[in-house]
């Protein structure tokens, strides 16, 4: 008999004389036991159930020993709740400032911030944001004073001492010496550049041109300190240097080859000043 219930069980054999043999059996059947349990995670997490990593919704066992020494059946139902995503298109003017959760952002970009969604799991997030007009740069060339940047539709110079528009042309051609700015415009949106001091007065000699071994720079363009970089044709940086509140200087050939050179002085005022010199 296949016995499953405790108690008391007899039966009757024939022992080695052919007689009767009574047997007696006292049974005890100790119990199993069995644990539900139920737990639920997000999506970019795991659970650790007994030397497994889940992370898939469903219903797990395993089996252990109880303190009675049988089986403990171990029965876990897991659910596994989403994590969400979303992407934001945004285009804003560039004089003001996006504020993105904790973040203030002031230039376009691809951002990122995570918050809890109504599961209480990680929600991304991902801000693709436009800043229009791009913040404008100027540069000044001997009077020339030229905008470069993005996303605009309409450019204007303004005297920032007069509070007036000049021109709407870009490069604009200083014809008397003061402070200028570029304000450009797209839509409603709009962006002003820095005001800079632009001296029409400023002038750059180098003598003798061509030379030999030296030549002369003189420079005149207010009292302050001067940058000055020396370029070959292509651009590549030959000599940096600061010059201190002189009117000139002597530029010496320190083996240089022979051709063509451009020699940049820019001061802080960004008054740039460029002069094409030649070493015979």
């Amino acid at each position: 008999h296949a016995l499953s219930s405790s108690g008391t069980y007899r039966d009757t054999l024939v022992n080695h004389f052919g007689c009767d043999s009574f047997i007696s059996l006292q049974l005890v059947v100790k119990p199993i036991s069995i644990t539900n349990s139920q737990a639920s995670i997000c999506g970019n997490q795991t659970y650790s159930f007994h030397h497994q990593l889940l992370n898939h919704s469903g219903v797990y066992y395993d089996t252990l020993q109880n303190y009675l020494g049988c089986d403990s059946l171990l029965v876990l139902h897991l659910q596994v709740l989403p994590t969400t995503s979303s992407v934001i298109s945004e285009s804003v003017c560039s004089n003001r400032p996006y504020h993105f959760n904790q973040l203030v952002i002031d230039s376009s970009g691809i951002f990122h911030d995570t918050i809890l969604n109504y599961l209480g799991c990680d929600s991304f997030i991902t801000l693709n944001l436009t800043m229009y007009p791009e913040h404008p740069r100027v540069t000044n060339v001997l009077g020339k004073l030229t905008a470069f940047g993005s996303g605009y539709d309409q450019l204007y110079w303004l005297n920032c001492d007069t509070k007036s528009f000049v021109s709407s042309a870009n490069p604009y051609d200083v014809n008397e010496s003061g402070n200028y700015a570029v304000v450009v415009k797209q839509g409603n949106c709009s962006d002003t550049s820095a005001c800079i001091n632009v001296d029409i007065s400023c002038y750059l000699e180098a003598t003798p041109n061509p030379a030999k071994d030296e030549m002369t720079i003189k420079i005149k363009c207010g009292d302050k300190a001067f940058h000055v970089l020396l370029t070959d044709v292509l651009g590549r940086t030959l000599m940096y240097d600061e010059i201190e509140n002189v009117g000139q200087f002597t530029l010496y050939r320190n083996g240089l080859s022979s051709g063509i050179y451009f020699l940049y002085l820019s001061n802080e005022h960004f008054v740039q000043m460029v002069k094409k010199v030649m070493w015979e």
